[in-house]
Formats: structure tokens, C-alpha cells, sequence
């Protein structure tokens, strides 16, 4: 799924361990957000993108997560 894939990207990212002196945890990490949908005649593409954009934003408030809505 989208999810288990933006999960592993997540975790590789982190287990590179990279130095980031002003991130909490001291490594660079990732913060990701995605959404899906099965589109009807009366979806419009601005939903879609309104979620994955919220739901990034829930990832990085909380930081190096996957959100999915």
C-alpha cells in the first residue's frame, strides 16, 4: 500500500542516520503525508490535494511520521 511504502521511506531515511544539528532527534527525518480516494463524477482533484496537504501537515507538527487520510 501507499502507506507501507511512505513508511519504509520513512524508516530508510532515518536509519541513514545524517547529521542535522537543529533537528530534535539530531538526524535528518521525514515527515510524510498522503491521501487517496476512489473518485466519483463529483470528486474535484482540489479535495484530494486538500488532504494530502492536511495530512502532511498533521506528519510534520508531530514530526518523522506517515499520516494518511
Amino acid at each position: 500500500s501507499a502507506r507501507d511504502t511512505a513508511e519504509m521511506v520513512r524508516q530508510a531515511v532515518k536509519a541513514l542516520e545524517i547529521p542535522h544539528g537543529e533537528a530534535p532527534s539530531g538526524v535528518v527525518t521525514v515527515s510524510i503525508g498522503l491521501a487517496a480516494l476512489t473518485p466519483t463524477p463529483a470528486d474535484r482533484i482540489e479535495s484530494l490535494v486538500t488532504a494530502a496537504d492536511s495530512a502532511l501537515y498533521a506528519s510534520k507538527r508531530s514530526r518523522d511520521r506517515v499520516t494518511a487520510y
